[in-house]
């Protein structure tokens, strides 16, 4: 009896999509559709929930926003590319500033697209990333290249301040850039408010401020606190 060939089904990149807005979920599974061999096989709206499908559809491709409920997407990209399956990264956020650019290609993304795209440059992406590609543009390839370079003075100056700044005060600033109170400082800390006020007085001199916001902004600028949710 002569061998019959059966064709082999394709195999299709699975595509993860994390959003916490319905609508722009959507706009990427269009983009999906319009794509051979690529698929949407599952969406959720934050990262707890994307690292839960991640390890039950293990897709071959992550389209996640950076500003997510429940945590940052940059972390969430980088537990991602350090688990088991390795996915790429594609990012689709409203974020389009140095630093984001800049955090995403440090946490392993290969690719970068801004809410503004189209729903074709959107494709385009996931076809370039899906191919062995990336798709950063050379606007964000340069940009990142000269916030690098401006980074690097600041990298020293944050070192210098980190280890001038005391365990204590390192406490205090990052509940200054949570936006507690001095009481709600002193009660989470048992110390004093007065303790609480000599901190921050500590902290502003070493970062060569006056207040809270300038302590704040300029913290943040060197990367010695977590950045406030928006």
């Amino acid at each position: 009896m002569p061998a019959v060939d059966v064709e082999a089904p394709e195999v299709k990149s699975g595509v993860l999509v994390v959003d916490d807005h319905p609508l722009l979920r959507s706009l990427v599974r269009a983009a999906c559709e319009g794509l051979p061999g690529v698929e949407v096989v599952a969406e959720c709206g934050d990262g707890r929930a994307a690292l839960e499908e991640a390890a039950r559809v293990t897709p071959a491709i992550v389209v996640l926003d950076l500003i997510l409920p429940d945590m940052d997407g940059l972390d969430l990209a980088r537990e991602l590319r350090g688990g088991a399956a390795s996915p790429r990264i594609v990012i689709f956020t409203a974020r389009e500033d140095p630093d984001a650019i800049l955090g995403a290609m440090r946490a392993g993304a290969d690719g970068y697209v801004g809410k503004s795209a189209r729903v074709d440059e959107v494709r385009d992406a996931i076809r370039t990333v899906a191919g062995g590609g990336r798709a950063f543009s050379r606007k964000q390839e340069e940009v990142a290249r000269q916030h690098l370079v401006t980074r690097i003075p600041r990298s020293a100056e944050a070192s210098r301040l980190a280890e001038a700044l005391t365990p204590r005060q390192r406490e205090v600033l990052q509940m200054i850039a949570e936006g507690s109170s001095t009481r709600e400082m002193a009660v989470r800390l048992e110390l004093s408010e007065r303790s609480i006020r000599s901190h921050a007085t500590a902290i502003y001199r070493k970062l060569g401020v006056t207040n809270r916001v300038e302590a704040l902004r300029r913290a943040v600028d060197l990367g010695l606190v977590r950045p406030p949710r928006p």
